[in-house]
């Protein structure tokens, strides 16, 4: 069977099974032939309402009530020649048929009369004319003119074009027959089937591998459009049968051969036709040979031998997307077996389907089915070089969905792209020479999602950039990790703070830049080829996310669990997290430092044991800092064993001369981050050789799990003091700062390190300098402090 999607049901009619795959159709009902097999299809609606399907079998024509969709029954039959090929179309309550074989000629029959008793074979018109004796296909317009092709038309040299035919008058009553009269023909060569509406005939011609638009405004002379190139070729060469679109722009056709495509064409301009589009069903098997195809709306319903009625969205005609499928027949591939024709016009909605052999035995099968026309869902945009801007044409455009569906971009860079599921898929997008960028898309029925998208040529340039502090002096030793979908680089600054940076492409990159002692960023920069040099600033204060690995030291005597700088990996027991899933969620980084990262062993398989381990910072000064305070986020899990838990998180403070314990904690299963806050002041006299140590212990004999973890360290001015200085206008003598207010520079005659604080609080300059520019502070209050002394100044 056809499709990756299929599902497999099994209906019992008459004790035997037989199976079918569908999407969006659903069978409501079935009647089998015994005996004989299935041709063509159409409908009538009588006048009270009842919908009727018209079946060609190969011995004759079966009329079959279809208003109990669920139990088509058969209101009567009329016999006829043995033919495979018979044809039906309906003007008002007459059925006109014809046969590809044998000598019927035209079958006419009076639906209004149920007992099946009035029907008429002839192959002479109104006027005694011989029309045809037999004939491939018919078709009835809207103006009552029926179109004979492929028949065996009078005349010397006839090729089997179209024989019109106006059957507005025809009469079948006892007492008063009216047959056809005849019209004209076109005959410049052999039409399989067609299509007409208002003044244009659409011809099949299969063995040209063509359609053709044909002017029928004069019947009797009927001629092609545009000088006689009104014509086009067709995917497969071989044209079976063509259907125009509702608004008469857009004409569909079928190739019958062994898979073969379904064309979509516009005919909007008949001097200038185009093909949109051309679709295979079941491309995976290939083989499948599609037959007719039917306009409804928006949608193309298309019966194929062997891979049953398929539907399409023909919203947008330059993608046809497939939205349902149908298929009764068992085989599949190449062969002409299974579903011969489609009929979806009754009032009710329904679609006919007839079934050359489908049925249980073998046999013709008449199959009723009840469709969800669910939209399509459409994918369109712009496709361009992300440098120049110019439109990419020949991009692939692909939706990595179960079953990979795939486009191009054309010359103007423009793509439309469809499928019949909606939900949310990775679409990709990738050309020769280019990097290839992903998007995710969510695909709602009967939705037009728009994404323009910029490819990066890959054609490589070096960017040089230097990190600084505020007043722009270079920070040596800086970390500076570039990362974007395609592109990763690590390096250091040198002793200016300098760096450079190979292989880059014009596009957004996030830069992750930090050096200790400074805030570590992590932005987005937008690179271009261009001499300009990358500028990087950094705000001087003690900062850690654990982004960069800035020295901070693990030691202990325990037997496993040392602290690690890593994306932390959980570890469960019973139903508690010992170990934290992630780190913090609110810095640059996905990393912190834990107790024991090991993955797989279970929860007991890393954690501390037998003893302590203790993790300590890198040496920081304080002394720059009207009232620090220092943050940051711990985890602790300490539980399960054979006792109550006792173990502990102990986080001590060093100035170089004395240590502290600012916190402790025991015995705490929390799983979760915890903020901690401690003025410094409250605990030790801050130095210029503080440091910061957390020490982990498992206390022996009765061994419990223990983990924990530590992330966001920061240390951060209490902006409380500083504001009351502000606030009370506080000018401390021997401090003398000229112009005040100042635009463009200050003097401090005092020697030593000025500090400058804004009016939250937070440094922005240190310096040792007495000239000090401050033309790139914004306007406001400002401290500078110098030693033990303060005063505000105002930048203008």
């Amino acid at each position: 069977m056809k499709k990756h999607f299929f599902s497999l049901i099994f209906l019992l009619i008459g004790s035997v099974l037989f199976c079918q795959s569908s999407s969006n159709l659903n069978l409501l009902g079935s009647l089998s032939f015994p005996g004989t097999e299935c041709n063509d299809v159409w409908g009538y609606v009588s006048n009270t309402g009842k919908e009727y399907a018209i079946v060609g079998l190969q011995n004759g024509v079966s009329v079959v009530d279809v208003s109990d969709h669920t139990n088509p029954v058969e209101s009567f039959f009329v016999a006829g020649i043995q033919s495979t090929w018979r044809d039906i179309k309906v003007w008002n309550n007459y059925a006109f048929v014809t046969a590809d074989q044998g000598d019927d000629g035209l079958l006419i029959i009076d639906l209004e009369d149920l007992s099946g008793s009035t029907f008429l074979y002839t192959n002479l018109d109104a006027n005694g004319v011989n029309m045809f004796s037999k004939a491939h296909n018919i078709f009835i317009d809207e103006f009552g003119r029926a179109f004979i092709f492929g028949g065996d038309v009078s005349g010397d040299g006839a090729t089997a074009g179209a024989l019109i035919l106006d059957v507005t008058n025809v009469v079948l009553t006892p007492n008063d027959t009216v047959l056809p009269s005849i019209l004209g023909i076109f005959d410049n060569f052999y039409l399989h089937d067609g299509m007409a509406r208002g003044d244009t005939l659409w011809g099949a011609a299969i063995y040209e591998g063509k359609f053709f638009a044909i002017d029928v405004s004069d019947p009797t002379s009927p001629t092609i459009f545009n000088d006689s190139l009104a014509f086009q070729k067709t995917p497969n060469e071989y044209t079976h049968n063509c259907w125009i679109s509702d608004d008469g722009k857009t004409l569909f056709t079928t190739d019958e051969k062994s898979g073969a495509y379904i064309g979509s064409y516009d005919v909007s301009d008949l001097s200038n036709i185009q093909e949109l589009d051309r679709v295979q069903s079941s491309p995976d098997i290939g083989t499948v040979i599609p037959h007719n195809a039917h306009v409804h709306g928006d949608y193309l319903i298309t019966s194929y031998y062997r891979d049953g009625i398929v539907v399409h969205d023909i919203s947008y005609p330059e993608h046809l997307v497939e939205v349902a499928h149908y298929d009764s027949y068992a085989g599949a591939g190449d062969g002409f077996d299974g579903s011969w024709g489609a009929y979806p016009y009754l009032p009710s909605g329904i679609i006919l389907s007839s079934e050359i052999n489908s049925g249980p035995g073998g046999e013709g099968l008449l199959v009723v089915l009840d469709p969800n026309y669910s939209p399509a869902s459409y994918l369109r945009g712009n496709v361009k070089d992300s440098l120049n801007q110019l439109p990419l044409n020949n991009v692939s455009i692909r939706i990595l969905s179960y079953d990979i569906l795939s486009t191009s971009s054309n010359l103007s860079g423009n793509y439309l792209i469809g499928t019949g599921n909606q939900n949310t898929y990775e679409v990709e997008y990738s050309k020769l020479g280019y990097f290839t960028d992903t998007i995710e898309v969510t695909f709602s029925s009967g939705q037009l999602v728009t994404k323009n998208v910029s490819l990066l040529p890959q054609q490589s340039f070096t960017k040089s950039g230097k990190v600084v502090n505020t007043i722009g002096e270079g920070i040596a030793n800086s970390n500076v990790f570039i990362s974007s979908s395609f592109f990763k680089d690590t390096t250091t600054t040198n002793d200016l703070g300098e760096f450079n940076l190979d292989t880059l492409y014009q596009a957004d990159y996030t830069f992750n830049v930090g050096s200790w002692g400074y805030r570590t960023i992590c932005d987005i920069y937008s690179i271009v080829n261009d001499s300009t040099s990358l500028t990087i600033v950094l705000d001087s204060s003690y900062y850690d996310d654990f982004t960069f690995d800035f020295g901070w030291q693990s030691s202990g005597n325990a037997t496993s669990g040392f602290w690690e700088l890593s994306d932390p990996n959980p570890t469960i027991e019973e139903n508690q997290i010992y170990n934290p899933s992630d780190d913090i969620s609110t810095d640059c980084s996905n990393k912190a430092y834990v107790t024991g990262n090991g993955i797989g062993g279970g929860s007991g398989g890393d954690d501390v044991d037998n003893g302590y381990v203790k993790l300590t910072s890198p040496i920081f000064d304080l002394t720059v800092y009207y009232q620090p305070v220092i943050k940051y986020y711990q985890w602790f899990a300490n539980g399960s064993g054979w006792s109550e838990a006792d173990d502990s998180l102990n986080v001590y403070l060093s100035n170089g001369l004395e240590t502290v314990l600012i916190s402790s904690t025991v015995a705490q299963l929390n799983n979760l981050w915890q903020e901690r806050n401690i003025v410094v002041s409250e605990y030790i006299t801050p130095t210029s050789e503080m440091t910061f140590s957390v020490t982990v212990s498992d206390f022996a004999p009765n061994n419990h799990l223990v983990e924990a973890a530590i992330d966001g360290f920061e240390i951060y001015e209490d902006t409380t003091g500083l504001v009351d200085l502000i606030n009370d206008n506080v000018v401390v003598e021997n401090v003398i700062i000229f112009p005040n207010p100042a635009d463009e520079h200050i003097f401090v005659a005092k020697e030593g390190e000025k500090i400058i604080y804004n009016s939250s609080g937070l440094i922005i300059l240190s310096t040792s300098q007495k000239r000090i520019n401050v033309s790139h502070f914004q306007k406001g209050i400002y401290i500078l402090n110098v030693g033990n002394y303060y005063q505000k100044f105002v930048k203008l």
